[in-house]
């Protein structure tokens, strides 16, 4: 359904592969994102609804510090998500992150 990337300042290139949807059964499916490069990492995210939102939660990541995290997901006639409203419109989608610290981002 679309890749992703991590970058990271302890690897020396990004971390790139693809993202896929997987059966969940008795729930939303899971997300799962394979990335390789130096080292090999399988993230996976449960989704579940809330206040009419769907939310996606990546767990048991490893304690690597992350400076930058792209998911790129494919669009169009046969991409999992379509556009219902105009671009302009204001914003649906939203990130917020915390690490194993409990610190967030400035």
């Amino acid at each position: 359904m679309g890749d992703a990337s991590a970058t990271s300042p302890l690897i020396a290139d990004p971390l790139t592969g693809p993202m896929y949807l997987v059966d969940n059964p008795g729930g939303l499916p899971k997300l799962v994102v394979k990335l390789s490069g130096l080292i090999s990492q399988q993230l996976e995210a449960s989704s579940a609804l809330v206040n009419g939102r769907v939310v996606t939660t990546f767990t048991g990541l490893p304690a690597t510090p992350v400076t930058r995290f792209v998911l790129n997901i494919a669009g169009g006639q046969n991409g999992l998500f379509t556009v219902g409203n105009e671009l302009c419109a204001p914003r649906t989608i939203d990130g917020t992150f915390s690490a194993h610290t409990a610190r967030r981002p400035r």
